[in-house]
């Protein structure tokens, strides 16, 4: 009977100390501390009989537990504070002429139309007549387009001389790249997170890892900084639009640092669409192997 109750009194203990974890704000530490406190009063009345109680050195375990997710709880409200005074900052410098301009966005969408210009003048090359002069409107239509881009991205690139804040960002995709290669970019969008995953989208065959996203007052000058820094380990030589680099997380953690520049670090990385891939793949070479012999009648 005795061992019976300790189990129930532990089981009961720890299930309701999850709850009062679970329902503490960074605002109610004391109130979960009180909580934690009479909850180990209540349970010892109710064993009294049996003389089983909570030791006091578990219990401090336990209230020490509560501390460590209350300076979480802390931590996580503090950078939901900074993260509101970076977006209205971000949000104030990146209006323009009553409307937000994202750089990188019309960047690349300058980049796919050159892209298809490109593709349709080479056919053009091939053809000819009818098919060909249709085609002349296509090439027309892209070259308009592209003005158009180039007008645009010209009056956000004057804009944003200005307006200098933004995110630093340090990324990686070793199913894509293999291990040892990193993204150094940066980004005005509020919500840095999008660009990251517009990157991964559909030009790779894996999501990108984060392992840090840094805001920064002057982020075009810091991003020069890091490129010129890392500039002999490019990955492409002729392109500098194309911002990888053989370099590690940490290193790249040292320059940016050494910068003044301080934001949270994940050195490693999950790559789960990756590793999932390669667990398929294993998992298949390891499958036995299925008989192709049928018996002649059925």
């Amino acid at each position: 009977m005795v061992t019976a109750y300790k189990e129930l009194l532990i089981s009961a203990f720890n299930a309701e100390f999850d709850t009062i974890r679970r329902q503490m704000r960074a605002s109610t530490t004391s109130t979960a501390r009180e909580k934690l406190i009479k909850l180990r009063e209540q349970l010892e009345r109710l064993s009294e009989t049996v003389r089983c109680t909570i030791t006091a050195e578990y219990f401090n375990l336990k209230l020490k537990e509560l501390q460590v997710w209350a300076e979480e709880l802390a931590r996580r409200e503090e950078e939901k504070e900074r993260k509101k005074a970076y977006q209205q900052k971000l949000r104030e410098q990146n209006k323009l002429n009553g409307e937000d301009i994202d750089i990188e966005e019309v960047e690349d969408q300058l980049e796919f139309t050159k892209n298809e210009l490109a593709a349709a003048r080479r056919q053009a090359l091939e053809l000819a007549g009818l098919a060909n002069r249709d085609l002349d409107k296509e090439i027309a239509k892209l070259e308009k387009q592209i003005a158009a881009s180039e007008e645009k991205l010209q009056r956000a690139t004057s804009e944003a001389q200005r307006t200098r804040a933004g995110f630093i960002y340090v990324i990686s995709n070793i199913g894509s790249f293999g291990e040892g290669v990193v993204k150094i970019g940066m980004t005005r969008r509020l919500e840095p997170m999008d660009r990251v995953t517009e990157l991964g989208d559909a030009s790779v065959p894996f999501r990108f890892d984060v392992h840090t996203l840094a805001f920064v007052e002057d982020a075009p000058a810091i991003e020069k900084k890091l490129h010129v820094h890392f500039n002999d380990r490019r990955v492409n030589k002729e392109n500098y639009r194309k911002e990888f680099f053989r370099a590690s997380p940490q290193e790249v953690q040292e320059v940016l640092e050494a910068m003044g520049a301080q934001s949270d670090w994940y050195i490693e990385v999950e790559a789960r669409e990756y590793r999932e891939t390669l667990s398929i793949l294993a998992a298949r070479d390891t499958a036995p192997s299925v008989s192709a012999k049928f018996p002649e009648v059925i």
